[in-house]
């Protein structure tokens, strides 16, 4: 399987040459099998997600999967003291932060332990957004497990099948 990774939001190709449709750079496929591993908890915004999810789903072949990971970290006491305040970044930004703009499950945590770490933006995807993906998706769930970490529940996984006779142009 061939998959290579760009950045999906950047501007592609489209008939004024700036597409900012998510997706737009991504290779066309079809693909026997996608995977998003350590990147939708890195994507602003619910509907951004299954902006991706979609662009990730139309490129399966027929009985293709697309296999995910999210990551659950908010609850967890390592992370908890990473959290750097959404004020502390409108002065790196230029700008102050708009806290509506936010999303449940939206934070800023410093790599490690280093308090000058600069921070990265991370979300943690609900169990209800996780749950409607595959009827969002047009995907049959095949399995989803918890694994990882100390406790074995860091991460949340999906692994779902396009139907053999779906257009790949669809959900």
């Amino acid at each position: 399987c061939e998959w290579v990774l760009q950045d999906f939001l950047e501007p592609g190709p489209g008939p004024e040459g700036d597409s900012r449709e998510p997706g737009a750079r991504l290779p066309e496929g079809p693909f026997d099998l996608i995977a998003l591993m350590g990147v939708l908890h890195h994507v602003p915004g619910r509907d951004w997600r299954l902006d991706l999810l979609r662009a990730a789903a139309r490129r399966l072949a027929p009985g293709g999967l697309l296999a995910l990971a999210t990551w659950q970290f908010a609850d967890r006491e390592r992370f908890a003291r990473r959290i750097v305040p959404w004020s502390e970044a409108g002065p790196v930004l230029g700008r102050p932060i708009d806290p509506r703009q936010l999303e449940p499950g939206d934070r800023l945590l410093r790599f490690g332990d280093d308090p000058t770490a600069p921070p990265r933006y991370c979300h943690q995807v609900s169990a209800d957004e996780f749950g409607s993906w595959p009827a969002a998706l047009g995907l049959t769930p095949v399995a989803t497990y918890a694994s990882d970490g100390a406790e074995g529940d860091l991460n949340r996984y999906w692994l779902l099948r396009r139907a053999w006779e779906q257009e790949p142009d669809r959900p």
